[in-house]
C-alpha cells in the first residue's frame, strides 16, 4: 500500500492505496487528471514503487515536464529515483493496450454498426509487453493508464460507441488487467471521460464513459470537477462516486492546484473565494 499526498483522496477511498485494486478517476477534459497522477506517481516513487505509464492519448510529455520537477523538488524525490522506476509507454488502440497488458484480440468491423470482438487468447510468451517491464516483480508495482476511454472512444464511431462489441472490447482488456494484478500485486490507477446529459444542459456531474464495464470493476471512483465560477479556477471538487466509506456520490472534498502542483483544500476555504 501507499499514501496519497492528498488527505482528500484517502479519505474518499478509505485509506491508502491497496494492492490488487483499480481505482477511477473521470472528469471532463482539461480536469486536470493527469497533473494529479504525475503527483501521486511522484509519491508511489518515493514510497518504494516501480511505477508504469500507459498514455493513450498523447500531450503527456508537455504534462510532465511542467510539473515533474516541481513534485520531485516537494516530495524530496530525486531524478535517479524516478529514472529508475519510472516507464512509459504510448498506445493508442484498444487492441494494443490489450496486447501490451497479455491479452490478444481481434476487432472486426463489419457493414454499418455492427462491430465482433474475436479473443485469440491470453500471451504465452508476453515479450515486449508490460510482463517483460514489471511482471518478475511482486508488490509495490503502480499502473497508471491516462486514459482508459480514449483508444475506445477513438476506435468506435458514436454510433457503436455503447454497442456490445465495444463492452466486449473493454472487458477483455480489464481482465488483461486484473490477471495482471494478481501475478504482481500491482496498484491499478485508470482515468476515464466524463459524459454529460444532452438532454439535461443543467446536471452539473456527469457520468463516466465506459459504462457498466468501468461500473463493476472499479470498486474505488472519484468524480473530478471543476466550479464554473471563474473566481474558483483553481479549485477542483472531488465526489466519490464509488466508495467503501461512503453512499454513492454523498461525500465531496475540494482540492486546488497552483504552481506546485495539487494540495487538499476545504470547504470555508472555497465559499469565502466563492
Amino acid at each position: 500500500m501507499f499514501k496519497s499526498f492528498l488527505q482528500s483522496v484517502e479519505d474518499i477511498i478509505g485509506g491508502e492505496f491497496r494492492e490488487k485494486e483499480i481505482y477511477s478517476f473521470y472528469g471532463m477534459a482539461n480536469v486536470g487528471k493527469t497533473t494529479y497522477l504525475i503527483g501521486e506517481v511522484i509519491n508511489a516513487i518515493k514510497q518504494g514503487y516501480r511505477v508504469a505509464w500507459i498514455d493513450t492519448e498523447g500531450g503527456f510529455t508537455g504534462i510532465w515536464s511542467r510539473f515533474s520537477g516541481v513534485y520531485k523538488s516537494r516530495f524530496g524525490v530525486d531524478d535517479k529515483s524516478v529514472e529508475d522506476n519510472f516507464y512509459y509507454v504510448k498506445l493508442l488502440t484498444p487492441e494494443a493496450l490489450a496486447k501490451y497488458l497479455g491479452v490478444d484480440y481481434e476487432i472486426n468491423y463489419g457493414k454499418g454498426n455492427k462491430v465482433a470482438i474475436k479473443l485469440k487468447g491470453f500471451l504465452s510468451k508476453p515479450d515486449g509487453t508490460l510482463y517483460e517491464v514489471y511482471g518478475k516483480k511482486r508488490g509495490k508495482v503502480l499502473v497508471v493508464v491516462d486514459s482508459f476511454s480514449s483508444p475506445f472512444k477513438l476506435n468506435f464511431s458514436t454510433n457503436v460507441e455503447n454497442f456490445s462489441g465495444r463492452a466486449d472490447a473493454q472487458s477483455m482488456t480489464i481482465m488483461g488487467i486484473m490477471k495482471f494484478m494478481d501475478k504482481t500485486s500491482a496498484t491499478v490507477i485508470l482515468t476515464h471521460h466524463s459524459s454529460l446529459n444532452p438532454s439535461n444542459p443543467y446536471q452539473v456531474v456527469g457520468g463516466v464513459r465506459g459504462g457498466n464495464t468501468i461500473l463493476y470493476y472499479s470498486k474505488y471512483m472519484i468524480d473530478v470537477e471543476m466550479p464554473r465560477k471563474k473566481a474558483l479556477s483553481d479549485y477542483r471538487s472531488l465526489y466519490g462516486v464509488r466508495t467503501p466509506v461512503a453512499k454513492a456520490w454523498t461525500m465531496k472534498k475540494w482540492v486546488k492546484i497552483d504552481e506546485q502542483g495539487y494540495h487538499d483544500s476545504n470547504e470555508e476555504e472555497v465559499m469565502e473565494i466563492g
